[in-house]
């Protein structure tokens, strides 16, 4: 506190002014204080929009494919994916699928006969010209080849510790085979047509039964099999269902 004397009349002016250190202390406990901001919680909050919709839908779908065709699982009600049933049925659709290919390659079978022979009644030859270019042929250098042909000999080069006999080999070189063969090129100076003929259709009762055959196995395969499968997943359905 500081007193200052200061009129003729007695008084007396008292400037009392707090110390300047308390000031500043004051000053910077006013400016920690910040400005309260507000808090969001979006654990939890549900997202949209198209991405958050095509996530939605291939997760979806991943589990729809997961539950029904490739997962090994069983349903609370029996409910098998297609894979799970392919494995527990094994040799029920090996059985169908050799069925349906016999049946199959038996009537592709005759019905490539018979579109062979059909083939064969409607065909008709045409003559035909093949053309032949004529060379000029050109020494042009050739390729040396050497292989070396020899034989073993057996020497004898003592006895060991018991008495035994012992022989060592040796490879020697009788001489060498020599093979030359020319590199020749053609330069084309004309050419010319010999006769020829063609069928105009290319079927016979023996290509046509074989690729009947072939392709009625294959598709009498895959019909058996897809049959089976069918029919024990309908089978596992309507089971399910029953047990709901």
């Amino acid at each position: 506190m500081n007193i200052d004397k200061a009129n003729s009349k007695g008084f007396t002016d008292i400037n009392v002014s707090p110390p300047a250190a308390k000031r500043t202390e004051k000053k910077a406990d006013v400016e920690k204080q910040e400005t309260p901001k507000d808090k969001i919680d979006i654990q939890g909050k549900e997202e949209w929009g198209v991405g958050s919709g095509i996530k939605r839908a291939w997760g979806g779908v991943k589990d729809w494919v997961h539950d029904n065709v490739t997962g090994h699982s069983v349903g609370p009600d029996g409910e098998k994916s297609v894979s799970r049933i392919c494995s527990d049925y094994r040799s029920t659709h090996k059985d169908f699928a050799k069925a349906g290919a016999a049946v199959g390659g038996a009537v592709g079978t005759a019905v490539g006969l018979l579109e062979g022979y059909s083939e064969v009644k409607s065909d008709q030859v045409e003559l035909a010209y093949e053309s032949k270019d004529i060379g000029d042929p050109k020494l042009t250098g050739y390729s040396h080849y050497a292989q070396e042909d020899g034989h073993y000999e057996r020497y004898y080069t003592g006895t060991d510790s018991e008495g035994n006999s012992q022989y060592s080999e040796r490879y020697v070189v009788d001489g060498y085979w020599h093979r030359f063969s020319p590199n020749i090129r053609y330069d084309k100076v004309g050419s010319y047509k010999v006769p020829g003929y063609n069928h105009s259709n290319k079927w016979t009762p023996i290509s046509a039964g074989f690729a009947g055959l072939v392709g009625g196995t294959i598709l009498g395969g895959v019909l058996g099999f897809s049959v089976s499968m069918i029919n024990k997943l309908v089978r596992n359905r309507v089971s399910a269902g029953q047990k709901k």
